[in-house]
């Protein structure tokens, strides 16, 4: 096997450089993206279970988490929560809290859906810096009276839907 040492690739004739077919690029070791470019996507689904809100003051832990690791120093992450929520006539607060080492929100991640009856769907996106390459864990809070975060089954009162999701993409700076 032959190793080829270059600084620059250039097409012979036109803009374009093609791989051949059959061959593949092996950018394994590192390659550079240009800034605004998705690096990475992580994805995480409640498949199961619901969780009851029922604090009024606080923000409590719901139990759905994400965990990624950057892999730029100088990217941002944008983090994805879709999630449908039950408050009765109950005011439903979910915040963004990274609980890598202790819990701490967000800021600006403070979702409200309102003062309603029945089921809401709510999609927020929150984009805050890459501060290295070490692994980060984010997990959605709540707050309310007697509120639902996460998935069930079908009754009268409380229809099938789908898991909350949160989906974070690191993105090129």
């Amino acid at each position: 096997m032959s190793t080829l040492a270059v600084n620059t690739i250039q097409a012979e004739t036109g803009t374009t450089v093609t791989v051949a077919s059959g061959h593949a690029l092996d950018a394994s070791n590192g390659l550079t993206t240009p800034a605004g470019h998705i690096i990475q996507t992580v994805h995480s689904v409640m498949t199961s279970g619901r969780v009851t809100v029922n604090n009024g003051s606080s923000f409590v832990a719901t139990g759905h988490s994400i965990s990624i690791t950057p892999k730029s120093a100088t990217s941002t992450l944008h983090i994805f929560v879709s999630v449908v929520t039950n408050s009765g006539v109950n005011n439903y607060r979910l915040q963004i809290y990274e609980t890598t080492s202790s819990p701490t929100s967000i800021q600006g991640s403070d979702i409200y859906t309102g003062d309603h009856s029945g089921w809401r769907t709510v999609n927020y996106v929150q984009q805050i810096a890459s501060t290295g390459t070490t692994t980060r864990t984010f997990e959605t809070y709540g707050k309310s009276v007697n509120a639902l975060y996460g998935i069930g089954t079908s009754t009268a009162t409380a229809p099938q839907h789908n898991g909350a999701t949160i989906t974070i993409m690191e993105i090129a700076g």
